[in-house]
């Protein structure tokens, strides 16, 4: 029990490096620049895709906008009949053809798909797709409409929330710091 009444000694241990170059103003303004354009980079190319962009047949031959959420008017929906299952017993591909002048875009939903205006986001056709084997008939070469929903997406859209407001509390606390800097000094 001797030990137990012994009084702790406090040593005050010189600041580390680490700790040193962590509290200088410095080094916090530019890992909060550096935050900050990659959240505002995150939240502008968010809202590019999340922005419409109506598709016709001379933008999709011309110039696709792969990548950007657009909008097509299919008028009648050709559905070829093909479902492909996935690695999982639930994960079923639909597939749906949308004409456009001559050529068929495949749309790839997770359900079946029944409205002819159609929602998505504009993807690269590669030919390494699962369905790309499928006899489809005459499907435009270079991109198909993707409507599934996709976790990678969710993901990356809570990273990026979760920066901007990491952002602004460090703005807000860096802020609040330099102030109560400034008001010592004028004390002093």
């Amino acid at each position: 029990m001797a030990d137990v009444d012994r009084p702790l000694v406090r040593v005050a241990l010189p600041p580390s490096r680490r700790t040193q170059l962590r509290s200088k103003p410095i080094v916090q303004l530019i890992g909060l620049i550096v935050v900050s354009l990659v959240a505002v980079g995150g939240a502008i190319d968010g809202w590019r895709a999340s922005n419409t962009v109506a598709l016709d047949a001379q933008t999709l031959d011309s110039e696709p906008q792969v990548g950007r959420t657009v909008r097509v008017d299919c008028g009648k929906l050709v559905d070829p009949d093909v479902r492909i299952a996935g690695d999982d017993v639930d994960d079923t591909t639909h597939l749906a053809l949308c004409p456009v002048q001559g050529r068929a875009l495949v749309v790839v939903a997770d359900q079946a798909v029944r409205d002819p205006v159609l929602v998505g986001k504009l993807q690269v056709l590669t030919g390494e797709e699962v369905w790309a084997s499928a006899k489809l008939g005459n499907i435009h070469p270079r991109a198909y409409l993707d409507l599934t929903t996709r976790s990678e997406d969710r993901l990356v859209t809570g990273m990026v929330t979760l920066l901007g407001l990491g952002a602004i509390a460090g703005w807000w606390m860096f802020a609040r710091r330099m102030l109560r800097e400034r008001q010592r000094r004028l004390a002093a």
